[in-house]
């Protein structure tokens, strides 16, 4: 039941995101060409796609009726670019860590001391 529901969600996303919707006017072009074939019987589908497609269509004053056939106006209004995005297999190195710590050596001498920035100052040792 779920998996025929999506199908159907799936299918009425794609009509309605896509120039896909254009095929539900395609019983409109049938019945067009059926009114062009009672005008004139010697005209062929090719042809009627020839006229209304690629060539100058007829001055026959049915230019709204053309206007319905599918691909003859396109809109869309929004445009997605599905992403697939790919799989990679992930490598993972793992990293063998030394046990033995280096610990830093600090230097005293660089380090500020604020005893002898301040007013009273501990005795100095002349030498």
């Amino acid at each position: 039941m779920k998996k025929g529901c999506l199908y159907i969600l799936f299918f009425i996303l794609l009509l309605n995101d896509t120039s896909l919707n254009q095929f539900v006017k395609l019983p409109v072009m049938l019945a067009h060409f059926t009114e062009h074939r009672q005008r004139d019987s010697q005209i062929g589908f090719i042809q009627f796609l020839a006229m209304h497609y690629w060539g100058t269509d007829l001055n026959d004053n049915d230019n709204d009726r053309d206007a319905q056939l599918p691909y003859k106006k396109v809109d869309i209004h929004s445009i997605d670019h599905p992403v697939i995005p790919t799989i990679r297999p992930v490598i993972e190195k793992h990293l063998v860590l030394s046990s033995v710590v280096v610990q830093p050596v600090f230097n005293n001498d660089l380090l500020p001391q604020p005893a002898l920035g301040s007013l009273f100052r501990p005795p100095k040792i002349a030498v």
